[in-house]
């Protein structure tokens, strides 16, 4: 098994059928957008290009063979857009890349069968503007490779981003290994551009893969990190951004794990194989992960079969949350919340179907999430974790921005984003300014602003919440 050589060039235009999906024009991004997708169109023509234009297309596009398909928007206002961000192939929402902020990338064949990806993303009409210039200039035939940031904003907390930029990466491997400061580094130098950042990714990439999978004295939790390390890994390998010289020996890496006892071998324990018992975070961080390494396998490497089994094992993991149930094993409200939780919702997301989210679940967990934090942004804290770490920030903003519920983003901005935006794996706002001000756009996003609409939404809830037993539990 060896990586795919990437070439410098990912399509022909001359003569090429090539779509190109514009946002929604409900409002005036939108509208602009459609006015820069002309502009797009025009510069694809001039270079031989026979251009399909498509308004605001169904997801299912993503996953139709083709030629190039060029897609404009983000979070808000794309429906295309919206599935590469739940799939977590791109961050785009109102505020990264921030006002003013653009984002030019090439998504290299993210849906197997189906063709590159060439996402200008934006948060605001200025970012559109500059980065509708920036594609311009750099579309010709071939069509080159792509990766242009200009961010203004950042999907995590702002001291987080502060913590990962200054400290340094411990000397000793196994320490890298037992953290996931170096693959942080990685998601900050893919949301930046910035290349001192990914030469500490590559670092402690070679420090995890000098350490191995194995348990021993030192390294204890190989099943747990492996979310934080495929994750970003994906992200990062489908972007065209990982460095040669590590791409084969962590795909191998990724690989092995997911065939060893800390992979598969943990994971077809009765305890997270039974459709009849709860989760907990240990079970259901390592299967989002071998259900990450099963999707990337399928697109890189087709022709083997273990991920199809990665695929089923990851699958039966969640089993028991695709039919309304959302209550993890975990009653310590930092690991309910902050580790289970959001595993369960970034495998709703993941999962075509959504069936976490169709079936209710993930909003039971949401409006008992609301019904837990005080008026003042803060939930008490209990069991295994401490107060930083017992907000329930990721089912109350993927909620609000799934179902479109002003109430959850309201209760969930309560707390400042040291708070709200907390969390081990890779934390995205879903900042898509509900509930916010008619005038809000990334700038309010951007400083927590919120308008009426979430205010009137979770008055409505004051009061008594009775929050039902699981049938699970």
């Amino acid at each position: 098994m060896a990586c795919r050589p990437r070439a410098a060039h990912t399509a022909r235009l001359k003569g090429a059928a090539v779509r190109l999906a514009l946002p929604a024009e409900r409002e005036e991004a939108g509208r602009a957008a459609g006015e820069a997708g002309r502009e797009v169109a025009f510069a694809l023509k001039d270079l031989g290009a026979r251009v399909e234009v498509l308004a605001d297309p169904a997801p299912d596009l993503l996953w139709k063979p083709g030629g190039p398909l060029f897609l404009l928007g983000n979070l808000r206002d794309s429906r295309c857009v919206r599935e590469l961000y739940f799939r977590f192939l791109c961050v785009t929402d109102l505020r990264y890349p921030g006002a003013g902020g653009y984002e030019i990338r090439t998504l290299l064949g993210c849906f197997g069968a189906g063709c590159d990806v060439v996402l200008l993303g934006y948060s605001d009409r200025a970012g559109l503007r500059k980065g509708l210039a920036a594609l311009l200039a750099r579309l010709r035939d071939p069509l080159p490779h792509l990766n242009e940031v200009s961010a203004a904003g950042l999907p995590i907390a702002q001291n987080d981003a502060r913590t990962i930029l200054e400290r340094p990466l411990p000397e000793a491997d196994w320490r890298i290994a037992n953290d996931v400061l170096g693959d942080k580094k990685g998601y900050l130098a893919y949301l930046t551009g910035r290349q001192d950042l990914l030469a500490d990714y590559v670092r402690s990439w070679e420090a995890v893969i000098r350490c191995g999978i194995e348990r021993s004295e030192k390294i204890v939790q190989t099943h747990l990190f492996m979310l934080s390390r495929v994750a970003y890994w994906r992200l990062l390998e489908l972007s065209g951004l990982m460095p040669e010289a590590v791409r084969e020996p962590a795909l191998r890496f990724i690989f092995d794990w997911a065939e060893s006892g800390e992979g598969r071998g943990y994971l077809e324990q009765p305890c997270y194989q039974s459709p009849h018992f709860p989760r907990q975070n240990h079970g259901l961080l390592p299967a989002l992960a071998l259900l990450y390494a099963a999707d990337l396998f399928s697109v890189r490497h087709p022709e083997l079969p273990e991920p199809r089994e990665w695929r089923r094992i990851g699958e039966a993991v969640f089993a028991p949350y695709a039919e309304g149930s959302w209550k993890p094993i975990c009653d310590g409200l930092c690991h309910g919340w902050f580790l289970s939780q959001f595993a369960l919702l970034e495998h709703g997301l993941l999962d075509r179907r959504h069936r976490y989210f169709e079936s209710g679940g993930a909003r039971r967990a949401a409006d008992c999430a609301q019904a837990v934090v005080n008026n003042l942004g803060w939930m008490p804290s209990a069991g295994d974790g401490d107060l930083l770490r017992a907000f329930p920030g990721p089912s109350l903003r993927v909620a609000a921005a799934y179902y479109g519920e002003p109430a959850y983003r309201f209760v969930h901005d309560r707390a400042p984003e040291h708070r709200s935006l907390r969390g081990k794996w890779h934390v995205r706002s879903f900042e898509t300014g509900l509930g916010r001000a008619a005038s809000g756009g990334a700038a309010s996003a951007a400083q927590g602003g919120t308008g009426g609409s979430g205010v009137r939404a979770a008055a409505g809830r004051a009061g008594l919440t009775v929050v039902p037993m699981d049938p699970l539990i």
